[in-house]
């Protein structure tokens, strides 16, 4: 029988990325909000992306768990299948 090899690559560390705890109590408490996630603005930064149904500009925040906010029109998710 072959002796197995227990040692196993050292796999690099995945970088923690934003927790979008603040994103997502914001898309709880707004309706045109359909959903939230990371992405990149115009500059190439990372940011949140806030997808919405007619949200005012103002009603948006600069800023959710300290990343810039981006708006993006959307109609409700559906679920494909």
């Amino acid at each position: 029988m072959d002796e197995l090899n227990l040692e196993s690559e050292p796999q690099p560390e995945q970088a923690a990325g934003p927790s979008l705890l603040e994103a997502v109590a914001f898309m709880d408490e707004h309706d045109e909000v359909r959903g939230v996630g990371i992405g990149e603005n115009e500059a190439g930064e990372t940011c949140v992306v806030v997808f919405a149904d007619r949200m005012p500009a103002e009603a948006l925040p600069e800023s959710l768990d300290g990343l810039p906010v981006r708006v993006e029109d959307s109609d409700p998710f559906v679920a494909g299948g």
